[in-house]
C-alpha cells in the first residue's frame, strides 16, 4: 500500500527486490555447487540434525542453527528495512 502512492518509492524498491533476488541466488548456487562437489560426502539428513550437528565453514565448525542464522540474515533484514522504508513513506505522506 504505501509503494502505490507515486513513481517516487519505485526505485528504492527495485534495489531491495534486487538485494533480496541477488542472495537468494547466491543461495541456491553455492548449494548446488556443493552438493555436486566430489570431496564432500553426502549422507541423507534431516533438517532437524543440520540444525544440531557442526557444519565446516571457511572460518571453522559451527552450529546448523548458527550458519542458518548467517545464511538467513542479510535477505531478512533487507525485507525489514523495505518494510521501514514504508512506514516513513506513510508516515511522512
Amino acid at each position: 500500500m504505501s509503494f502505490a502512492r507515486g513513481g517516487e518509492v519505485d526505485l528504492d524498491l527495485v534495489v531491495v527486490t534486487f538485494f533480496f533476488a541477488f542472495f537468494f541466488a547466491l543461495f541456491l548456487l553455492t548449494a548446488s555447487y556443493a552438493i555436486k562437489d566430489p570431496r564432500w560426502h553426502l549422507r541423507e539428513t534431516s533438517f532437524g540434525e543440520f540444525l544440531k550437528s557442526n557444519v565446516g565453514t571457511a572460518t571453522g565448525r559451527m552450529r546448523g542453527r548458527d550458519v542458518l542464522i548467517e545464511i538467513t540474515m542479510v535477505p531478512v533484514l533487507l525485507a525489514l528495512a523495505a518494510t521501514a522504508i514504508g512506514l516513513v513513506w506513510i508516515a511522512l505522506h
